[in-house]
């Protein structure tokens, strides 16, 4: 489950945290540009918070009530905290303490659930580990595609279809190299054309 979420919530952060700027000016118009820079903290506390809830869910079907339960007042007290400590300073810094807090109590959550046994040994690292370093090197790739000249500015739909199929062959590349058992087990749920159900 946790490795499931962090491969899909982790690149999709990534990737639509790079193609934000066009996508936002297409289908919102250029009234919307100063919610661009917001984007990135935004879906870096939604992957967070995904990978917080799959935590969650482990944590429940572990029967660890109380530690979900002291995960879940750790949460809320941070983010009160962080209404009052962070949000004057602006949204952009609340979004992102609103990601650490949650990255921090995952850590413990996902800690808790190691040491009981609920995850194997490199669960953590399967599933939020590779997905990171999966992720930035498909973002390094665009980057250094975009420098060279060998992807056009992203301005338009294609320039964002170039990125997003750059960055996804990246991705996938990288997660199967290093991942490839893991890799597989998560393409028998693909529900490809002709394939039972």
């Amino acid at each position: 489950v946790l490795r499931l979420v962090g491969w899909l919530a982790i690149p999709c952060a990534i990737l639509f945290s790079m193609v934000a700027p066009p996508v936002v000016r297409l289908v919102y118009g250029s009234r919307w540009d100063a919610a661009i820079p917001l984007l990135p903290w935004a879906l870096a506390a939604g992957a967070a918070g995904a990978l917080y809830h799959a935590a969650t869910m482990l944590m429940l079907a572990d029967i660890q009530h109380r530690r979900c339960a002291v995960a879940e007042f750790l949460t809320l007290g941070s983010l009160v905290i962080c209404l009052f400590v962070v949000l004057p300073y602006g949204i952009a810094p609340y979004l992102g303490a609103v990601a650490v807090v949650q990255g921090i109590v995952l850590l413990w959550m996902l800690g808790s659930l190691r040491r009981t046994s609920a995850l194997a040994r490199g669960a953590v690292a399967r599933g939020v580990i590779v997905p990171l370093v999966a992720g930035a090197a498909g973002l390094l790739a665009c980057a250094v595609c975009r420098a060279g000249a060998f992807l056009a500015p992203m301005t338009s739909l294609r320039s964002v279809w170039g990125v997003t199929i750059l960055f996804s062959v990246v991705y996938v590349v990288v997660v199967r190299g290093i991942c490839p058992h893991e890799a597989r087990e998560l393409m028998a749920y693909v529900p490809w054309p002709g394939r039972s159900a």
